[in-house]
């Protein structure tokens, strides 16, 4: 998903696009351990909890940097 463009997409309440990464970051992964769940950091340096397929990642936005969701199939070997 685009951070500048892209639909706006929540997972569990968190909204997932065009915010400051960090604070998604810090969102995602306490969530992914209050439920319990296994939490990697992927290829591309964002974490995301390993069920979902589904990890943060930071796209420019202009001169800023914004949050973006990257989504992929269970069996993809390069995740980045």
């Amino acid at each position: 998903m685009d951070g500048r463009t892209g639909p706006q997409v929540d997972w569990d309440g968190i909204g997932l696009i065009g915010r400051p990464v960090s604070e998604v970051d810090a969102e995602v992964i306490r969530r992914i351990e209050e439920r319990g769940l296994e939490w990697v950091v992927h290829c591309g340096g964002g974490p995301g909890p390993e069920e979902l397929n589904m990890y943060v990642r930071a796209t420019r936005a202009g001169d800023a940097v914004v949050s973006g969701a990257r989504f992929f199939a269970p069996d993809w070997e390069d995740r980045g």
